[in-house]
């Protein structure tokens, strides 16, 4: 076997001479699929390439498609003719306030319901007046799940509508990050309002039993103390969307599971003091139907809001600190080393049929 020795690295391990003359790979496939342009800086190198290798097969078939895509962009589709007279831009705030509307319309409805379900239910349980008697941890269970439940699966369903935030609080503070803009965001705060507000009217007209879905203090809780309860109930939730569903990330398809797990969390937990609403919304909705506006509802728009602009603050700081080289990697698949494609080099052989490429080996190996 010939040994090529590197004269300037002592202690060295010899390098078999198959692999000192091995070219480097022709092209190594990034973890993302490349853009156009990306395609086009790659086209030098790929030129060179052996026309029957994979990399050159591959690159072909994503060109041809990139062009095929912007032939079609270039051809801007039929609107119907209905639409035809609004602008883009107006069009677009109109659908994220539809699906704004829908979507807090739909998750505080069977939210609501959950909470008409606990007080209507006859057992030996105390009814939940939400809270101007003691609810028991099952009550609180069966609420905090719905709450959480009703919003991770309808967040799944209007994220790529209008993002799916339901709650003006969370729009407050992606608003803050520059996750969604101002001018939509103040568009979107009243459909949030009015969604909430026709819900509960639909609620305390279809359930039997009185409507008793307001958030109050429980007894002995003062109002500093549920303005903070509720701020940090609502830091919670903001936070988690920043993280799971404004960054981008390989794990952002899960987010809507992670959200609704942090409100779960925070009904656990601010059910038996505040009532948990942790959104504007939700507490408005029931105090414009019921027509009645406590002297402490205030900390339920104070207490969210102050919330979201911790999150926002912690969000920031994170971002100014560059968080995603403290622990690098955690986005990688660990599939890259699979990537390389490679032009077969003489004197290498699979160990077995089926083995990955990495266990390629030279043949002079086993003489």
């Amino acid at each position: 076997m010939n040994i090529v020795h590197h004269p300037n690295q002592q202690n060295q391990m010899p390098v078999p001479l198959s692999y000192a003359a091995h070219p480097k790979p022709d092209f190594v496939f990034p973890r993302r699929p490349p853009t156009p342009i990306q395609y086009q800086n790659m086209s030098p190198m790929l030129a060179k390439a052996d026309p029957q290798s994979p990399s050159r097969s591959l690159y072909s078939a994503a060109s041809n498609h990139s062009q095929h895509t912007q032939s079609h962009s270039n051809h801007p589709q039929e609107r119907h003719p209905l639409l035809s007279w609004i602008s883009d831009d107006i069009r677009n705030h109109m659908i994220a306030m539809l699906g704004e509307f829908m979507g807090t319309f739909s998750f505080l409805f069977f939210a609501l319901a959950a909470v008409q379900t606990a007080n209507a239910k006859p057992d030996t349980l105390p009814k939940l007046d939400f809270l101007s008697g003691s609810p028991s941890l099952l009550q609180i269970m069966y609420i905090s799940f719905a709450f959480g439940g009703s919003l991770a699966v309808n967040v799944w369903v209007f994220f790529r509508v209008s993002g799916g935030q339901f709650n003006p609080a969370v729009t407050f503070g992606l608003c803050l990050i520059g996750a969604v803009p101002w001018q939509r965001g103040v568009l979107l705060v009243p459909a949030q309002l009015l969604g909430a507000v026709a819900t509960s009217s639909l609620v305390s007209n279809i359930f039997p039993g009185d409507f008793k879905t307001q958030s109050n203090l429980a007894p002995g809780v003062t109002p500093n103390q549920g303005m903070v309860i509720e701020m940090m109930l609502t830091l919670l939730l903001v936070f988690t969307i920043m993280m799971l569903a404004a960054e981008n990330h390989r794990g952002s398809f899960m987010a809507p599971l992670g959200i609704g797990i942090a409100l779960f969390i925070g009904h656990m937990i601010g059910i038996n003091f505040t009532g948990a609403a942790i959104n504007p919304a939700r507490s408005f909705g029931p105090d414009v139907v019921l027509e009645d506006f406590k002297g402490s509802h205030w900390i339920y728009y104070i207490g969210p809001l102050l919330g979201a602009f911790v999150a926002a603050g912690l969000y920031k700081l994170l971002k100014f600190l560059e968080y995603t080289t403290a622990n690098p990697g955690q986005d990688d698949d660990g599939l890259d080393v699979y990537r390389v494609v490679t032009r077969p080099v003489p004197g290498m052989k699979r160990r077995h049929s089926g083995e990955s490429m990495n266990s390629l080996t030279p043949l002079a190996a086993y003489h």
